[in-house]
């Protein structure tokens, strides 16, 4: 057998040996998710948060060998489609922000002018390289930098990662791209990044180029061909061609998610009716037909979960779709609300393109065109995300979010309603968070931080986010002087995100638009309230 054959005969090995082993992974991490979320004394709670941890190092092994099986055999999947390769960009420095300040690293990007709005391509693979190189620059950086540049020339996209770590020895570059081989001492990490990183490049009919000098750093560029996509909005979208055909319960008791889910809905083309409770969905499906629920999980009296039993309890609705739409997107979530019943997980906050590609996998419907964002309104939106370069301090609001929610919905007037509403329930909490410093601890403390946090990430205040999480995660087990800690800290951070908000909601009061009917809309659900 050749060393081809051999090495082939070895991943379909290692690609079946990882399917098998996913299983049970699912399942152990569902487990330790569950055991997580008792009751449990400091050193349980370290143990469990032990285990959480190897058992997404395992999946990170398991995900890479089928990754590299599948390159092996030839069967990678590339979907093609238009995407902004600097909103890809910037999306890698958020997710990887985290990494690079817990070792008090400046994580920085530079998008070149020659970059265009949009391309197409295959950009979940592109964004899989960029954050292997992200991710290795941040782990043999010790001091200094992690910079990515982004720029294209004559239709040909390119990523560049730059560091200012201990760098790569000349005698290593020939096999640095071969499975299980580490170019460094440390042993971290499965060897498999830059093998998969390698055989995605080249699937994309791109290359990898690496400059590497020791003890000053490393630079690995992707460089991967592109159409051009003149306008993401100028294509046509997805939505139902007859009213009614599509009806849709929404449930959530966050006021500010419904408005967004009842403003999304309206532009896709759907109907809907929306409940504040999994107690009012029950009665409702026991009345009206609908198509498809949308189930917030973190409820107070009957949660999502319990929502989603019931349900399937009432005559006719066995093989009823339901969709858990949740901002807890740890790992395990999803396979908790597929094992308890429901047919999909969909994580906050939803922006429209996922929300019409989930609905119309669960609802079929007849397909119209839809009418698309005028290109003098792309230019201004454009201009609201200003500078492209990111630095180590996390903004308060990122307010390319917004502008993303400005696009989906079709409506600054809308957008400017639903930021209303959020400063409403946001400030209302101020007082809870308030006490909680002070060492009053309301007893629904856990679900106003899980409101809060839902709240923050729909509006990309990431650091409130953040803040909201440790105190949800740790409500019942942190001590009171803990809990009180973290208060003081959210409450800070919260009064700073209530003020950038309100500057938010002033430049988009001053700029409105004619969307009148959608608005109106808004507004007579707020006035219910």
């Amino acid at each position: 057998m050749s060393a081809s054959a051999e090495n082939t005969a070895m991943m379909t090995f290692v690609a079946g040996i990882g399917h098998e082993l996913r299983a049970p992974l699912h399942g152990l991490t569902g487990l330790a998710e569950l055991l997580a979320e008792r009751p449990l004394d400091d050193e349980s709670l370290e143990l469990v948060s032990l285990m959480r941890r190897e058992a997404k190092v395992l999946r990170v092994l398991v995900d890479d060998l089928l990754d590299l099986g599948t390159i092996q055999s030839g069967q990678i999947e590339l979907r093609s489609e238009a995407f902004s390769p600097a909103q890809l960009a910037k999306e890698t420095v958020e997710t990887l922000r985290s990494k690079a300040q817990d070792k008090q690293l400046e994580l920085l990007l530079t998008i070149e002018n020659d970059t265009p709005q949009f391309v197409r391509s295959a950009p979940l693979r592109i964004r899989q390289i960029l954050i292997n190189f992200v991710t290795n620059a941040i782990r043999y950086t010790d001091r200094g930098s992690v910079e990515i540049s982004v720029s294209c020339r004559n239709n040909m996209l390119q990523l560049s990662v730059a560091d200012t770590g201990q760098g790569i020895a000349q005698k290593y570059l020939a096999t640095l791209f071969d499975a299980f081989t580490q170019a460094h001492n440390r042993s971290v990490g499965s060897g498999l990044g830059l093998a998969i990183s390698k055989g995605l490049a080249t699937a994309l009919r791109g290359e990898i180029t690496v400059d590497s000098t020791l003890d000053v750093g490393s630079t690995f560029t992707l460089s991967v061909p592109v159409e051009p996509e003149t306008q993401l909005q100028s294509q046509p979208q997805r939505v139902l061609s007859e009213e009614g055909s599509g009806h849709v319960l929404v449930v959530d008791d966050g006021e500010v998610n419904r408005l967004l889910a009842q403003g999304q809905l309206q532009r896709l083309g759907y109907s809907y009716k929306l409940a504040e409770s999994g107690e009012k969905a029950l009665e409702m499906l026991r009345t009206e037909r609908f198509d498809i629920m949308l189930l917030d999980w973190h409820m107070p009296g009957i949660d999502g979960l319990e929502t989603a039993r019931q349900t399937r309890q009432i005559e006719g609705l066995a093989d009823f779709p339901i969709v858990m739409v949740s901002a807890s997107v740890l790992a395990g979530n999803r396979d908790i609300c597929l094992e308890a019943g429901l047919d999909d997980f969909l994580p906050k906050p939803v922006v429209l393109a996922d929300l019409q590609a989930m609905l119309l996998r669960w609802v079929p419907a007849k397909e119209k065109l839809a009418s698309s964002t005028n290109e003098s309104e792309d230019r201004s939106l454009s201009a609201m995300t200003g500078n492209l370069r990111v630095d180590k301090q996390q903004p308060v609001v990122d307010r390319d979010v917004i502008t993303t929610m400005i696009s989906d919905l079709g409506s600054t007037e809308v957008v400017a309603s639903l930021l209303g509403t959020a400063l409403e329930e946001l400030t209302s909490r101020v007082l809870v968070v308030e006490a909680a410093a002070a060492g009053t601890i309301e007893s629904d403390f856990k679900r106003q931080c899980h409101t809060m946090k839902s709240t923050a990430a729909l509006f990309g205040a990431k650091k409130m986010e953040a803040k909201c999480q440790i105190l949800e995660t740790g409500a019942e087990t942190f001590t009171q002087d803990q809990i009180q800690q973290h208060a003081q800290d959210l409450l800070e951070t919260l009064r700073l995100t209530i003020d950038e908000l309100k500057h938010v909601e002033q430049g988009l009061d001053q700029r409105g638009d004619t969307t009148n009917a959608l608005q109106e809309s808004v507004s007579n659900e707020r006035s219910k309230k």
